[in-house]
């Protein structure tokens, strides 16, 4: 658990990195047919790695990804909740790797890229509706589109959550937009969508969470 469970990239010296690839082709397929979901081949690597005895040092600042999770959100540890959504932190302070993989919620703001309409770049596509600047202030909990996992984070000690889920959520949400809204303002003409009304819940639902936040 300390030195095995390692995700890319990797740094290894050349023969290290032979062996391990060399087991980890050879384990994968057994790791698949016990693990067929997304991340057997990571598994694959870490079982290699651990078949030849070749502990990493795991770089837990490196990226963020996981809210509550042991990564590098230490650059929001003096962010308030009102200010969550789009702090101002010196760019040499941020996160190197930002790997949204999971699944980021306050309210019914939601993103999770599995969720993510294929077409969201296409010249006729909405843009995503963006949470407001004081997202984090307004709302204390969430819920998945789903309507059956929720979190609560009214208790104070959970507040540091709140500001991980909303910058995570905002710094999708809003970096998205602004690649789609590049792309077609270069390559669209007059069919560009840059209306601003795509999102992942109920629209009746949806509507009325807008109408009161308090409100799941």
């Amino acid at each position: 658990e300390l030195y095995y469970p390692a995700g890319p990239p990797y740094l290894a010296t050349g023969k290290d990195m032979y062996d391990i690839a060399f087991h980890w082709v050879k384990f994968l397929p057994r790791i698949h047919e016990l693990f067929p979901q997304f991340m057997a081949e990571m598994h694959g690597y870490s079982v290699s790695a651990a078949h030849l005895k070749l502990p990493h040092h795991l770089n837990l600042g490196f990226m963020v990804s996981n809210i509550g999770g042991k990564e590098g959100f230490d650059f929001l540890d003096n962010v308030s909740r009102a200010d969550a959504c789009k702090p101002s932190i010196p760019e040499e302070a941020l996160p190197l790797v930002l790997h949204y993989c999971q699944r980021y919620a306050l309210g019914r703001w939601f993103f999770s890229k599995y969720k993510l309409r294929e077409d969201i770049f296409d010249c006729e596509a909405p843009l995503l509706r963006e949470p407001p600047l004081n997202v984090g202030e307004m709302i204390d909990w969430n819920i998945f589109p789903n309507g059956i996992e929720t979190k609560d984070y009214n208790d104070p000690s959970k507040h540091h959550l709140i500001v991980e889920d909303g910058w995570m959520l905002c710094a999708v949400v809003y970096a998205i937009n602004e690649v789609a809204i590049s792309l077609k303002t270069k390559y669209c003409d007059s069919n560009a969508n840059f209306e601003k009304t795509e999102h992942f819940h109920n629209e009746e639902n949806f509507t009325n969470f807008l109408k009161d936040p308090s409100n799941p």
